[in-house]
């Protein structure tokens, strides 16, 4: 049976009207979408696109044969996950916020660069914590 398919979001500008194609899973047009827009079969080192197909939220019910009622699909950028450059500047600024607070114990007292202890654990913890969002 036809089903059209309709991008939503940032995918819309490849195909603005929506693509029809006679598939009987969710998964079947999917991969029939991916081989008539070649946006879906990115060269290497380019970012792949997420999505998620409204109404269908599990594996399962991607494979499932549909019904003749639904007749359109439709199909929107994931909001989840992704690749992000702001987790390694996290780590860094977490690795540094750690080495002052280390640094900062063996500074003579008195001195610019001196904290005291609690300051300087607590600029460590929050390095830690820094850090380990960026890992996340």
């Amino acid at each position: 049976m036809k089903r059209k398919i309709f991008l939503h979001g940032k995918l819309r500008n490849l195909a603005p009207d929506g693509l029809e194609f006679d598939a009987a899973t969710v998964e079947e047009a999917i991969s029939a979408l991916c081989l008539q827009t070649k946006a879906f079969d990115p060269l290497p080192g380019q970012d792949r696109h997420q999505i998620e197909v409204l109404g269908f939220d599990t594996d399962e019910s991607l494979i499932t044969p549909l019904s003749d009622d639904v007749t359109e699909l439709h199909l929107v950028p994931s909001m989840r996950g992704g690749k992000n450059a702001m987790g390694i500047v996290q780590i860094i600024v977490g690795v540094v916020l750690i080495a002052v607070a280390v640094a900062s114990q063996f500074v003579a007292p008195g001195s610019f660069f001196a904290m005291s202890g609690l300051s300087a654990g607590m600029m460590g913890v929050s390095g830690a914590m820094m850090a380990a969002g960026g890992i996340m």
